[in-house]
């Protein structure tokens, strides 16, 4: 089992967050792993699929609670492995979560109606509106990427900001906005940091989140060009911030969240910031985004073409050192 154990937070990673073909190659190259779980990227299986070579079991569910995953295994003891499995849910290994055949357990529905009297004071509030629909993406621009990235980067008066896709949650439909809908897009809290980085370290930042299938980065402040024609490492053809070319020997002011700066989501050079150099705000974004919708309603936002991709675009010669 060593390379299950040397592979399992690899398969775990590759199955849940690029694509749902990398947990069928984990399972088809990589001896002894029995069952593969994968999720978080809204596919599922109906059927497990069982690799022909290594019989990996691999099940999937999809999202938003709509179903629960389902599998009966029988283990043979003597050699602990599995020796076959059962769909309990009506032949599928999924089971279709229907709202009205599941009724509420009382002590829990009581329970959560507490909370929500304690917690959820003023969620129903309307804040301000929106002239334009925010929706998001999770592949290049969208009117609500770009408007909480502005927000971030105007909250800290940074050159540029740049944040996750993974952060944004939701969608804000054209009219009122309410401090409910500003949780659902943003429900995890993260907090605003800021930092000094060079025009060099900059480029790194955006070219790893362009390397293999990764989909980018939300940013302000700034425009990227990519081609992806090109090598990782090699894929930005032009970066500009504030209307400049990126000078790499350059010192910018940089915002971002806690999340990020820890080195989650591929970025690990962030991790490597003394913190003492990194500047811990406070301020969480929704609260930023909450200020500033009350303090200039009607908002919009729109593409404006800060995130293109062109796989015809050569290398600026003027910044790339």
């Amino acid at each position: 089992k060593e390379g299950y154990e040397r592979l399992k937070n690899q398969a775990y990673e590759k199955a849940t967050n690029d694509n749902y073909v990398d947990a069928m190659e984990i399972a088809h190259f990589v001896q002894g792993i029995d069952l593969l779980l994968g999720g978080h990227i809204h596919k599922g299986y109906e059927k497990v699929w069982e690799d022909p070579v290594n019989h990996t079991i691999c099940m999937q569910n999809y999202g938003n609670g709509g179903n629960l995953g389902w599998l009966d295994l029988q283990i043979h003891m003597p050699s602990r492995s599995i020796a076959g499995y059962d769909y309990p849910a009506e032949g599928s290994s999924l089971l279709l979560l229907q709202e009205d055949e599941f009724w509420p357990d009382t002590s829990v529905a009581n329970f959560i109606e507490e909370q929500q009297r304690k917690y959820e004071k003023g969620f129903k509030e309307v804040i301000g509106k929106t002239e334009t629909a925010l929706t998001r993406s999770s592949v290049g621009e969208a009117p609500m990427n770009n408007f909480l990235a502005d927000v971030m980067r105007q909250r800290v008066d940074a050159d540029f900001a740049f944040m996750n896709f993974g952060g944004i949650r939701s969608n804000i439909r054209k009219g009122p906005i309410t401090r409910e809908d500003i949780f659902k897009v943003l429900p995890f809290g993260n907090e605003i940091v800021v930092f000094e980085a060079s025009g060099k370290l900059i480029k790194v930042i955006v070219e790893q989140k362009l390397s293999g299938s990764s989909s980018g980065l939300v940013i302000a402040g700034g425009k990227v060009v990519y081609n992806r024609e090109y090598s990782d490492g090699q894929r930005v053809v032009y970066l500009e911030i504030k209307g400049e070319s990126l000078d790499p020997d350059k010192k910018y002011r940089l915002a971002t969240n806690d999340y990020l700066i820890e080195g989650n989501s591929g970025l690990y050079m962030l991790k490597d910031i003394p913190r003492s150099e990194v500047d811990f705000t406070g301020v969480r974004l929704r609260e930023a985004v909450i200020q500033y919708i009350q303090e200039n309603s009607p908002v919009s936002a729109e593409v404006d073409g800060r995130w293109k991709q062109d796989d015809d675009a050569k290398p600026s010669p003027e910044w790339i050192k």
